[in-house]
């Protein structure tokens, strides 16, 4: 049912607001509360930078972490959770744009925001309609799909997300696909000559700090980007063969 509630101008615009906020907050009470954190965390997990601010630190100094030009988003089901009403007058006053999510449309939480994201829950799933279940899945979904559409319109890359995620099953299973990227990309006849300049550069990558030697190295001017990218790839793909071979 939920397709039939989506506001596609909504969304495309509550997409647009984050992609070009400096920091994203996000707050609520509750299972709504627990949804924004980890809406936090979808956020940080695409490289923008956000947090979770508590709706009793907020008014408490936490906002100081909000600056003009970045973006809160609220989430409140019913759109009148007391403990964020004082947060709404901190936004404005800072210049903070606000998304709302939230099933009332005519309430406080969404007549005060920027953009408001419809959240439709045609009732919980315990017999008394008062436990936080439909609700919260609906809330999850708008969540999800904000993350993928600012993915898409980022153009974050698999490759970024494995340096900040390397471990668990994940990790190794997207370090793994780089690896065997570079391999193939990195795969040359072995009659080919190497260029003067990119002889120099891999010595001088080889002498960096990270590579093990020295920190003060001096790196060829006017270098082609091919080969600045080859060498790099090559000097990486000796180190991980290095170490694995440590490891045996």
């Amino acid at each position: 049912e939920m397709i039939d509630y989506f506001d596609e101008d909504a969304f495309s615009a509550a997409v647009e607001l984050l992609k070009n906020a400096p920091r994203i907050g996000a707050s609520g009470c509750g299972h709504s509360g627990i949804l924004c954190q980890h809406f936090a965390h979808l956020m940080c997990c695409i490289e923008r930078p956000a947090r979770f601010i508590s709706p009793a630190e907020a008014i408490h100094g936490a906002m100081g972490f909000m600056q003009k030009g970045d973006v809160m988003v609220f989430a409140s089901r019913g759109g009148k959770t007391k403990e964020l009403l004082p947060i709404i007058d901190i936004c404005k006053s800072k210049g903070v744009s606000i998304i709302s999510v939230t099933e009332n449309m005519e309430s406080p939480l969404a007549l005060a925001a920027d953009v408001v994201l419809k959240q439709h829950v045609n009732r919980e799933t315990d017999k008394w309609n008062a436990q936080g279940t439909t609700s919260t899945t609906a809330l999850c979904m708008i969540f999800h799909a904000l993350q993928a559409a600012m993915i898409e319109q980022t153009g974050y890359k698999a490759e970024q997300f494995a340096l900040i995620h390397p471990g668990g099953a994940v990790g190794e299973r997207l370090n793994k696909k780089l690896e065997q990227s570079s391999k193939k990309y990195l795969k040359k006849p072995k009659t080919e000559a190497k260029s003067d300049t990119l002889k120099k550069l891999e010595n001088s990558l080889l002498a960096l700090k990270i590579f093990g030697g020295v920190s003060k190295v001096q790196i060829p001017l006017e270098i082609p980007e091919d080969d600045i990218r080859l060498a790099i790839g090559r000097v990486m793909l000796e180190r991980i063969q290095y170490w694995s071979d440590c490891e045996e």
